[in-house]
C-alpha cells in the first residue's frame, strides 16, 4: 500500500481513488470477495459463517498491522458481521470487502470515509440518478455524466484540510467492473 500512496500522492489533480477488496496474495490464496460470497452460501442454507469469517478478520488485521493504521478494525469486522448476519443479500454481503477496504484507505491516506448508500444513487435500470453527480468528487463527477456508468457500488470520501503536502483523493469503492481511471 505504500506504493498505492505514492501513485495516489503522485498527481495532486487526482480526486477520485477507486478501491477493490484484497485479491489473491499467492496461487493458494483466496481473493476477500470469493470468501464474503462463501459466508453468503452459509448464511443462505442457514449455517455458520464463523471459520470463513475469521479468516477475512485475519487477512483485515494484517493489512492494518502492516500499514500501522490508527484504525479499530476489530470494531469495524464485527460491526460488519452483525451487519451481515441482519441482511444476508448477496450483493450487501459482496460489498463487504471494498466496505471495509474502502475504510482502511480512508485512515491510511487521512480521507473522511462516506457511506456508498448516501452517495451513490442508481435507477433501477442502473443509470445513475441525478442526485449522485451533486454529492460526487468533479473527477467522478465528469466521468459519469460522460457515459461512463457501470454496475458499481462507490463510496466517495471529502478530504480533511491539508497544510504540509497535497491532499490524498477521496477513495471510492467499487463492486463489479472495473471502472475506467479518473
Amino acid at each position: 500500500m505504500p506504493v498505492v500512496r505514492a501513485i495516489v500522492e503522485s498527481n495532486p489533480a487526482r480526486r477520485c481513488v477507486v478501491v477493490s477488496a484484497p485479491g489473491k496474495r499467492n496461487a493458494a490464496d483466496q481473493k476477500i470477495t470469493d470468501l464474503l460470497l462463501i459466508c453468503f452460501d452459509l448464511l443462505d442454507k442457514g449455517l455458520d459463517m464463523e471459520v470463513v469469517y475469521a479468516r477475512i478478520c485475519e487477512r483485515f488485521r494484517g493489512i492494518v498491522r502492516d500499514l500501522a493504521v490508527a484504525l479499530d478494525i476489530d470494531a469495524i469486522l464485527d460491526d460488519t458481521r452483525k451487519r451481515m448476519i441482519k441482511n444476508p443479500s448477496r450483493d450487501f454481503i459482496a460489498s463487504r470487502g471494498e466496505y471495509i477496504t474502502g475504510k482502511v484507505m480512508a485512515a491510511y491516506l487521512g480521507a473522511v470515509y462516506v457511506e456508498p448508500a448516501e452517495t451513490i444513487f442508481l435507477h433501477d435500470d442502473l443509470r445513475v440518478k441525478a442526485a449522485t453527480y451533486q454529492k460526487s468528487c468533479p473527477a467522478f463527477t465528469a466521468s459519469m455524466s460522460a457515459g461512463v456508468s457501470p454496475p458499481f457500488r462507490a463510496a466517495v470520501q471529502t478530504l480533511p484540510a491539508r497544510s504540509r503536502r497535497a491532499p490524498s483523493p477521496p477513495i471510492s469503492m467499487k463492486t463489479g467492473p472495473t471502472c475506467p481511471a479518473f
